[in-house]
């Protein structure tokens, strides 16, 4: 289920017309990034939101309601040519109708359209992000892929755009806060990566760990160990491994409350955590992490 609002817009450039859409967050932010994304002149205004249980079902079920009445412009586009109180009246005579059965959808499809152009979205992005292939790098193009991802319920999208936030990536000002409130999206769309990046988020800004240049507002300890333990009880429960993880889970245990737990796991994979530590060139004393690793590996849990 996707829970989320239904939002009407409108701009004084384009009289006449309003945007209805749906988004996942607060639809004042997400008419703020509609208006940095589209260019247009003046920015768009939200004049209404409303809830939904399923807001992608309910922006279906609204443009094609909208589309038989004739009031759609194009096929393609948000844009619907009617007065804002007839489009109010609209979404809440359709929220009274059929709100309390869109937790279940009214649609007999399982919005595999949805996933598909979510994933080929977020493909997109990632290739203008790191400039693969014939793309040139362009960090606010993968902004907006990212974005139009994650409002299709792509989880992948919100881990992409946590990295660009919390890293500060290219010109990007580093938002440590927008970026955990991504990866917490991710996790609400099954996507558990979350827990890992939250760890490292949660735990990175440990000076012990990394530099004295560290910013400690966001260190949370318990919060890190929290992540970590779910990412690695998600990893058992789908039979799979990262080691990458395993070696900065250790990274961070080391300078932390050095818990014996894991150690099974980590005994287990030790020569892939191991190759881990040595490509890492931001691992400040490779011989101490290995000796911590050894000693992790031997504990008799």
């Amino acid at each position: 289920m996707s829970k989320g609002f239904i939002y009407a817009l409108l701009n004084p450039t384009m009289e006449g017309y309003v945007k209805i859409g749906r988004t996942i967050k607060d639809p004042n932010e997400r008419a703020k990034e509609i208006s940095n994304a589209t260019g247009v002149a003046q920015p768009f205004i939200l004049v209404y939101q409303k809830q939904f249980n399923n807001c992608i079902d309910a922006e279906k079920y609204i443009h094609n309601f909208l589309q038989e009445k004739g009031y759609r412009v194009s096929n393609n586009r948000e844009f619907f040519q009617l007065p804002i109180h007839e489009a109010i009246d609209i979404i809440n005579y359709i929220y009274n109708e059929i709100n309390e059965n869109l937790g279940e959808s009214v649609f007999d499809e399982d919005n595999t359209e949805e996933k598909e152009l979510g994933e080929s979205l977020y493909e997109e992005g990632s290739k203008y992000l790191y400039g693969i292939d014939d793309y040139l790098e362009d960090v606010e193009k993968a902004l907006v892929l990212y974005e139009q991802a994650s409002e299709l319920g792509f989880g992948l999208a919100d881990i992409g755009l946590g990295l660009i936030y919390s890293s500060g990536y290219s010109n990007k000002k580093a938002d440590k806060r927008r970026a955990i409130n991504y990866y917490k999206a991710a996790i609400s769309k099954g996507e558990m990566l979350g827990y890992y990046k939250l760890a490292k988020v949660y735990g990175a800004s440990n000076k012990q760990l990394y530099n004295s240049g560290a910013d400690d507002q966001y260190y949370h300890q318990d919060n890190a160990y929290k992540c970590w333990n779910l990412y690695f009880d998600k990893l058992l429960e789908a039979n799979t491994i990262d080691a990458t993880a395993l070696k900065e889970y250790i990274q961070f245990n080391k300078v932390s409350r050095n818990e014996k737990r894991y150690c099974w796991l980590i005994k287990k994979f030790a020569a892939d955590i191991e190759e881990a530590i040595r490509a890492d060139n931001w691992v400040r004393d490779v011989n101490d992490l290995l000796n911590y690793l050894r000693e992790l590996s031997s504990y008799q849990e």
